[in-house]
């Protein structure tokens, strides 16, 4: 290689500019200068190019731009194609170990300064630069080999070749390097390629520039960006996000580069034979929707025709045909050949009393299989021994009974060797472990989740997914979110719950009958998204959604949105109990419910608030929520948010009294807006809609709101401005609804909102561009240590503001519990102190404040329009306001950490309480059976003296049993022949007496008197010669007697 060459080669690590160089010592890294030296093969490096109009500078140029990129080096851009390689092959190879994790001069601690505004270069041209000059070399470890295969597999397809064999390289040697050892400097140096691929990208779309090129003319973009975005999702895996990393949702990309995948995508969809409901419900539950499709539809078919769903021929996008069947026709399954098995009977009445207790309904299981022994009687687990739930649809007839507490023997048994092979004595089945009585039954219903927590297994039982054959390529992940089974409402509550799942699939041997047990987290779900493909990560990101808890209503949707039920009320009974929702009363309206749902959570999304739907009243709490929840749009974070990130961008908090609160750009509403078409009315629901005109009618006190200054989708939050809260800068807005901006511009700087609460329809809205204008005054001198903490307080979800008075002057701040009044005072001092410095007006304090607002100039009819009054700020003490909020900042931690150990004492209180009143509840339902129990055998022991005396039999009457009976039932008590006394009448025992006496409703009533029905059949001989059954007639026309006589003392 000549000089000049090498020359080149050498400044392409310096390209962008100064970098920091890491010198620091790894645990892989080589300690010896000499080994490094050694392992630089820079002077042996080929940088070959295939491309014939020559990817290289002419000597000319080189020695021309020499002086130039010596003193500006963020502008050494080389000319490459399509076919230039971007990965730098090597002659020597090191005897151990990864090249690309050794520590070497040229690694990128932080990103480039790429300079873009300056280049003149295509998209494909820069990123090719980027690639180049990142130095990627060439790898011939082992392990990182082995990995580099599987990945090829499961990487996207992207028609440029040496880009995606860059992007592979890359991921396969950092994803080595670390498993390896810590976050070495060769492994940051990978990530911030990375980031500087997706730096390029992002200016591109923010600045509108196209990513197509006469250059990479052959090369679909579309497959480009999505490469871009399995390595930036690969980065977020691993802790190394790009820089600035934007939500990457449905709208970053323009719909014009995913046009043509896109439709090549729907056209496969209809030569498929899968549900297309289920399919567009698992597109829209992920990350980039539309712009997942392409991946999604590309693993379907290389499955092929095993995901097939029978009978879904006729489902659409937005309604599946068998959602809403009646379950209650379909005959209960057999998993025998002849399908006369028989039934096998389980005593549910016994069910009632452990529901009572609060004891486990699940049944023991049978170990004794010898053909010839006697059969047992069905036990329920009272000794707590580890039983399996079964999880199961009702639609595969595995939920029906023929009658109560009788199920096929052969399914029975099928459960029962599942059981038996998880190493489980007892299993709990819905089918045979909810009681029938009506009030027992709506109590096992609100604790049924326990049932599913308390598993040692949840086992899933779908037939989809049981003739589903097993593979290890993750095909059984995308069948188990196409499954019946995954559209369930409920199994979102289930798997919430569960400890531990196993999933029934078919066995690939074909000479086992058995269906195979797999592990949902072990063998199930993908690990990482560089081992599996976007469509296996898509399913896997679904399921796992369901298993996090519930953070903000967004988790919510996600979980709940996609599946139905057979009762449209149970999805938001499910919600309640998926949040944790304490006490909830479910014969109430499910608007009550849904309200208790927001408060409890008390955190939700911008993109929630975009329903289009009527809302819960149109001024007030929670006049920004629709009736339920599932009228809001499914909103899901981003593929590359990382899990839990609660500093995302668009969330509001929810207080006590509906209100919400956040920080968010404003624009205020135009003429030109409303009269040239540019905001229109969102959705087609009749009153949204005239809602939304009657706003715009009065357009200048309308104002647009969004998450964001460059949020780009085109939907919007439409409001109303009434003013801003006293001793903060906080703009209070009353919501209207949700509109399409065709041209979004003239956003500025974000700021404090709060939306609903305490208002009346009656006041007015203010002038929007005098309030945001005077807003932005307002907290330009509002103290910036109280701006920090506010906007660092709602992002975190340390503190929750509150509105404490019904005038909507002013805010306390609470932790996640209620301040005391003393605590909520002093954080006002802090207000005062810092707004106003020494100079204060009188203390005002959440107690006693008054509407007793500056109001703004008005002039002629606005003035008689807008009551709305804004507050002006006074001058502070900046010297003094600064040295108080360093004070107060550090009082205020003071507070915060007395708070949560007060916080966690009163928590282990409440735990203590709640334990006791257990106990105590147990107790008290069992001295309750136990105090029925004997009043029935006080009254059957009355009515056995009264008889006996009335006879005057001897004794040995009463305990004789006849040798003619003995010998006719050997092994049985001698008992009547019904009819035998009564001429065919039938013959109840006295405890039988008992309950029909106090089931009867006139009894229920208060209209019988049971001394009086007590000595009747004292009187009456309408009894047995063994004294121990009665006449049911008898006992009827007793109560009605009785009944009679009741009647006419009350008359």
């Amino acid at each position: 290689m000549d000089t000049d060459l090498r020359y080149t080669m050498r400044c392409i690590p310096k390209a962008f500019g100064p970098h920091v160089i890491l010198a620091k010592e790894t645990k892989s890294a080589s300690t010896s200068d000499d080994d490094l030296c050694l392992w630089d093969d820079t002077d042996k490096t080929e940088y070959s190019s295939e491309d014939n109009n020559g990817d290289e500078q002419s000597p000319d140029n080189r020695q021309g731009n020499t002086g130039h990129d010596r003193q500006n080096p963020n502008h050494v851009f080389l000319t490459l194609s399509s076919k230039s390689h971007l990965v730098r092959k090597l002659e020597d190879q090191p005897e151990s170990g990864c090249f690309n994790s050794v520590p070497r001069p040229g690694l990128w601690a932080n990103d480039p300064n790429l300079d873009l505004g300056n280049r003149s270069e295509g998209f494909p041209t820069q990123l090719a630069n980027v690639c180049s000059q990142a130095s990627i070399n060439e790898c011939a470890n082992e392990q990182c080999l082995e990995l580099k295969t599987s990945m090829e597999q499961l990487a996207p397809f992207c028609s440029w070749k040496s880009f995606r064999e860059w992007a592979i390289t890359a991921m396969s040697c950092q994803t080595v390097v670390a498993d390896d050892t810590n976050v070495t400097g060769a492994h940051t140096h990978i990530a911030r390629a990375v980031s500087v691929c997706f730096a390029v990208l992002k200016y591109h779309l923010d600045n509108r520039l196209a990513l197509e090129s006469d250059d990479f003319d052959q090369i679909e973009t579309f497959e480009i960006i999505n490469l871009i975005y399995w390595m930036t999702r690969i980065q977020t895996d691993l802790g190394t996000p790009p820089a600035n990393l934007s939500r990457w949702d449905h709208h970053f990309i323009p719909f014009q580069y995913t046009i043509k995948p896109v439709q090549k995508a729907i056209n496969d969809i209809e030569s498929m034979r899968i549900c297309k409901n289920r399919l567009w419900n698992v597109i829209n539950a992920s990350d980039r929707k539309h712009g997942d499709l392409p991946d999604i539809v590309t693993s379907l078919l290389s499955i092929g025709e095993s995901l097939a769903h029978k009978g879904h021929e006729s489902c659409t996008p937005s309604k599946c045909q068998s959602t809403h069947m009646d379950s209650t026709k379909v005959e209960q399954l057999h998993k025998c050949d002849s399908g006369h098995c028989g039934q096998k009977t389980f005593p549910v009445e016994l069910l009632a009393t452990e529901i009572k207790v609060g004891e486990s309904t699940a049944w023991l299981c049978d170990k004794t299989k010898q053909p010839k022994a006697s059969p047992i009687a069905p036990q329920l687990n009272v000794i707590n021994e580890s039983y399996i739930a079964i999880s199961h649809v009702w639609s595969d007839g595995t939920g029906v009974v023929k009658d109560a507490g009788s199920v096929n023997r052969c399914l029975y048994e099928f459960f029962e060797q599942i059981a038996i092979r998880l190493g489980c004595k007892a299993l709990w089945w819905d089918a045979i472990s909810i009681p029938q009585e009506l009030k027992a039954r709506s109590k096992a219903m609100q604790t049924m989740h326990s049932n599913y927590a308390n598993a040692e297994y949840i086992v899933v039982h779908d037939n989809y997914l049981v003739n589903f054959p097993w593979s290890d390529d993750g095909s059984p992940c995308l069948a188990l979110v196409l499954s019946t089974w995954f559209t369930r409402g409920w199994i979102a509550l289930e798997l919430a719950m569960a400890q531990k799942v196993k999933v029934l699939f078919k066995d690939p041997d074909t000479t086992k009958t058995e269906p195979i047990i797999k592990d949902l987290d072990k063998d199930i779900l993908a690990h990482s998204p560089h081992l599996s493909t976007r469509a296996h990560w898509i399913a896997t990101c679904l399921v796992q959604r369901l298993r996090r808890p519930v953070k903000d209503i967004g988790d919510l949707l996600a979980a709940l949105g996609p599946r139905s039920t057979s009762w449209a009320r149970d999805r938001t009974i499910i919600a309640s109990l998926l949040a944790g929702v304490p006490d909830v009363d479910f014969s109430v309206g499910e608007s009550v419910i849904t309200r208790r749902i927001l408060k409890h959570i008390g955190r939700i999304h911008y993109q929630c608030l975009l329903h289009g739907k009527p809302t819960m009243s149109d001024s007030g709490g929670y006049s920004w929520s629709p009736a339920t929840l599932y009228d809001m749009p499914i909103e899901v974070a981003g593929g590359i948010q990382r899990f839990g990130d609660h500093t995302a961008e668009g969330c509001f908090e929810i207080d006590d009294n509906g209100s919400l609160w956040g920080i968010c750009a404003f624009r205020a509403l135009r003429e030109e807006d409303v009269r040239n078409g540019n905001i229109k009315a969102y959705g087609d629901n009749l009153a949204a809609t005239i809602k939304v005109n009657l706003a715009l009618s009065s357009w200048k006190t309308c104002a647009l709101v969004r998450p964001s200054t460059n949020n780009k989708d085109p939907r919007c939050l439409l409001v109303v401005l009434i003013g801003i809260l006293q001793d903060s800068p906080i703009v209070k807005c009353r919501y209207i609804g949700t509109v399409v901006e065709n041209n979004i511009y003239g956003y500025d700087v974000k700021r404090k909102i709060v939306i609903g609460g305490q208002d009346s329809s009656k006041v007015h809205g203010s002038d929007a561009a005098i309030v945001l204008n005077k807003s932005h005054d307002e907290f330009t001198c509002f103290n910036p240590e109280i701006s920090r903490l506010f906007e660092q307080d709602l992002l975190l979800n340390q503190v929750n503001p509150t509105t404490v008075n019904n005038n909507f002057n002013t805010s306390s701040y609470t932790s996640s519990n209620i301040l005391s009044s003393n605590e909520s005072n002093d954080f006002c001092h802090l207000l005062n102190d810092q707004f106003f410095g020494s100079q204060t007006p009188p203390l005002v304090y959440p107690s006693d404040i008054q509407q007793d607002m500056f109001p703004l100039e008005k002039t002629g009819e606005q003035r008689n329009v807008c009551e709305i009054q804004l507050f002006e700020t006074q001058p502070d003490n900046k010297h003094l306001a600064q040295v108080l909020s360093r004070k107060k900042a550090q009082n205020r931690a003071a507070q915060i950490a007395f708070r949560k150990k007060k916080e966690k004492y009163l928590k282990e209180l409440e735990e203590k309480v709640a334990s006791i009143e257990t106990a105590q509840k147990k107790i008290s339902a069992e001295n309750e059976l136990l105090t029925e129990a004997l009043e029935k055998l006080r009254f059957e022991n009355e009515i056995l003296l009264a008889c006996t005396n009335a006879c005057n039999l001897p004794s040995s009457k009463l305990t004789a049993i006849s040798a003619d009976t003995k010998e006719k039932c050997p092994g049985t008590s001698a008992m009547p022949r019904v009819g035998g006394l009564t001429n065919g009448r039938r013959l109840i025992t006295v405890g039988e007496a008992w309950d029909l006496i106090t089931s009867h409703h006139l009894f229920i009533e208060g209209r019988l008197d049971l001394t009086d029905i007590l000595r009747q059949l004292k009187d009456s001989r309408h009894y047995d010669e063994y004294f121990t059954f009665v006449s049911e007639h008898v006992v009827t026309g007793i109560i009605d007697r009785s009944a009679s006589k009741s009647t006419d003392y009350l008359f």
